[in-house]
């Protein structure tokens, strides 16, 4: 969760588009009307295999972080 104002510099994008293991999805906290509507069109450009959504509240994007892992995890062979 990043404070109100913050940017994040294109070396930063960078990397995190370009890791090596991918994510399992994202859970992006943003608290203005302004931020959520850059975001929501910077989404439209970003290509990524995994879930991907904004939250008001870090409880709510920690909740459904929490969602996606328990859907994503294979079921045991017993």
């Amino acid at each position: 969760m990043f404070p109100k104002g913050t940017s994040v510099s294109s070396e930063a994008r960078s990397f995190a588009s370009n890791r090596e293991k991918p994510a399992g999805a994202e859970a992006f906290v943003i608290g203005s009307f302004l931020h959520r509507n850059i975001f929501r069109f910077y989404r439209k450009f970003r290509s990524v295999q995994y879930p991907m959504r904004e939250f008001s509240t870090r409880e709510e994007a920690h909740g459904w972080i929490l969602e996606v892992e328990a859907y994503q995890l294979p079921e045991s062979a017993d």
